[in-house]
């Protein structure tokens, strides 16, 4: 019970992220939400018209008024994808718990004394900084 004995009991939960390929999903859901928030920001700064439709100048409307309303605009939508990546952020989870459990009942007993361990001292980030958000971490009384 120490420091090494944590060190071996969660890697088949983490060779479940590498056997079903995690990362680069993960990657490329990242990806696409970076793209929308940039396209967005994009979209106010190359348009003149839109900027004008907020009631400031259509000519050469100043860089900072773009981006501020670019993030007004985008604020819902962030919601949005941020609820969308913690949701594929928690199927990945729960599959990687399962292929730890297809490995033997060795493996689920050391998984579950490892989550256990993390939630008693509270090694991880139960609530959010923010008010409303979502948390990506599957806690332990969601874990069967």
């Amino acid at each position: 019970h120490g420091p090494t004995a944590d060190c071996s009991r969660s890697p088949a939960h983490e060779l479940g992220h590498w056997s079903h390929n995690h990362v680069p999903i993960l990657l490329a859901t990242s990806l696409v939400q970076t793209s929308i928030t940039l396209l967005t920001f994009t979209l106010f700064l190359s348009n003149a018209h839109l900027v004008a439709a907020f009631g400031f100048p259509a000519t050469a409307p100043p860089t900072i008024i773009s981006l501020l309303l670019a993030a007004n605009v985008f604020q819902p939508l962030s919601a949005v994808l941020s609820f969308a990546m913690n949701s594929i952020t928690r199927v990945l989870e729960y599959d990687a718990d399962k292929f730890a459990a297809t490995l033997g009942k060795s493996y689920v007993v050391n998984l579950k004394q490892a989550l256990v361990r993390i939630h008693e001292e509270n090694l991880v980030r139960i609530r959010s900084q923010r008010k409303g958000a979502v948390d990506t971490f599957v806690g332990l009384g969601d874990r069967s």
